[in-house]
């Protein structure tokens, strides 16, 4: 069977795996999908210093155990005093766990298995689109983001913006875009801390983590 295999393992030893072929006849591990299929393991379980957060097959979670908890850590404190947190792009919690410790928190995601799935294990997360969030108004203190490669979308900066928050926490595992998206948050929000996590050493996987204060709220 020819084709790529994305293969990720927990502390405990277990691992799932996600092929763009058909499942093998006689595979050598228990926790195999081809996207439709699946054999053994429904999902992999995650320890973190803020909870047990599920991790699915085709789903996005940063592999390097001896950063994550650090990364956690530090991304989430920086909504330490705030009231009411909306997260965006929550996939199945792994900063929602933490962020949950700091205050109230409303998790969206755009994918509908990683939501459903982090809400089995306690975690505040539904399904929701550019149309949603425009409708979650001048709710919320800070707004939390941690989009993927290609950044956030102007539609979903646009309702960021109006929200205005007092704060912004941006993470992001693409520079580039990162830069992007700080540069035209730039009229009403001031980089006010930022920090790099260097997750997968003599490779181009860097983290930022950038905090944001609005202008006008400082």
């Amino acid at each position: 069977n020819s084709g790529a295999l994305s293969v990720m393992e927990n502390t405990e030893k277990l691992a799932i795996a996600l092929t763009d072929g058909k499942l093998c006849e006689q595979p050598y591990f228990n926790g195999l999908s081809d996207g439709e299929k699946h054999i053994g393991l429904p999902h992999l379980e995650y320890s973190t210093p803020a909870g047990v957060v599920p991790v699915a097959y085709g789903g996005f979670f940063q592999s390097n155990s001896f950063l994550n908890a650090d990364f956690q850590r530090y991304a989430a404190g920086l909504a330490a005093g705030a009231k009411s947190i909306l997260e965006l792009y929550a996939g199945s919690g792994f900063f929602t766990a933490a962020l949950m410790q700091q205050a109230s928190v409303n998790a969206l995601e755009l994918n509908a298995a990683a939501a459903k799935l982090g809400k089995q294990y306690g975690y505040p997360i539904r399904t929701a689109n550019v149309s949603d969030i425009q409708q979650e108004k001048s709710r919320y203190d800070t707004i939390f983001l941690d989009p993927p490669r290609d950044g956030v979308d102007k539609k979903t900066l646009a309702a960021v913006q109006a929200i205005a928050p007092e704060r912004i926490i941006y993470v992001s595992c693409n520079p580039m875009t990162a830069a992007r998206d700080l540069q035209r948050l730039e009229s009403s929000y001031k980089i006010v801390e930022m920090a790099l996590f260097d997750m997968f050493p003599q490779t181009y996987h860097v983290e930022t983590v950038s905090l944001l204060a609005h202008q006008k709220k400082l």
